[in-house]
């Protein structure tokens, strides 16, 4: 969790996100993290949620 996002609303909007992924696959970060091509490390999965935040929920990408 990146405390210096916590009052950021699209930052919630994508842990939330993160933590769906997890609900709804059943799959645990490393997985997530190699899915979206980010560097596999265990005590930096905050690398998913700033990589929704940067592609879905805000960014090019957010459509």
């Amino acid at each position: 969790m990146n405390q210096a996002q916590l009052g950021n609303p699209q930052y919630m909007e994508a842990m939330a996100m993160h933590e769906l992924i997890h609900e709804v696959y059943g799959v645990d970060d490393e997985a997530i993290q190699v899915a979206l091509g980010l560097t596999k490390d265990a005590k930096n999965t905050d690398n998913i949620t700033m990589w929704l935040l940067n592609n879905c929920m805000s960014g090019p990408g957010n459509k």
